[in-house]
């Protein structure tokens, strides 16, 4: 039997909703299976977003995910613009 399901990640600028913004929003849609006792995945579609903060880098949160304002830029500019990949 073939199961397909998606998986969410989001980092944001911080922990309090409506103080710190998203920073990156990716999804995955995952089809898996059996075959031989073994279970099989195979990524289908991914989708990832990238967002500069409205509000100061929070250096915390920064040290936790990593998305500098120079790592959010080349990302950017690696899936020419904002949005990478298909929409789900």
């Amino acid at each position: 039997m073939t199961i397909r399901f998606l998986i969410f990640d989001v980092e944001t600028n911080g922990l309090a909703a409506g103080r710190h913004s998203v920073l990156s929003f990716s999804a995955l849609h995952v089809r898996t299976w059996r075959d031989s006792g073994y279970r099989h995945f195979d990524v289908q579609k991914e989708f990832n977003r990238f967002y500069f903060p409205i509000e100061p880098y929070n250096p915390p949160a920064i040290r936790v995910n990593g998305l500098t304002r120079d790592v959010i830029e080349k990302r950017r500019q690696q899936s020419g613009g904002a949005a990478k990949g298909q929409d789900l």
